[in-house]
């Protein structure tokens, strides 16, 4: 990962956080979050941040577990039909 940590990137999205982040050109916001505290759902959100997409969000998972939300984006094929760790050492934290 360009410009970052890849465990404090993991870290933090485990913890909710927000990011944007960029694979060749194309930037991706991701929100991680826990929906509801009482029941603990956490929730992950990837959209991309261009404006002239009509439905920009690409990946969405929600489950009472972080870590397998985590898991799910990790193998999801959101970047050009590919995992994020098999382009990992391409994408650049921006923010």
């Amino acid at each position: 990962m360009i410009n970052g940590n890849v465990n404090e990137f993991f870290d933090n999205m485990y913890h909710g956080d927000e990011f944007e982040i960029s694979y060749k050109d194309r930037q991706y916001f991701i929100q991680s979050y826990y929906k509801d505290f009482k029941t603990y759902i956490h929730e992950i959100i990837v959209s991309r941040t261009n404006p002239k997409i009509d439905n920009d969000t690409i990946f969405e998972c929600k489950s009472a577990n972080p870590q397998q939300n985590i898991e799910n984006f990790q193998n999801a094929k959101i970047f050009d039909g590919k995992s994020f760790w098999e382009v990992e050492q391409e994408i650049t934290w921006i923010d």
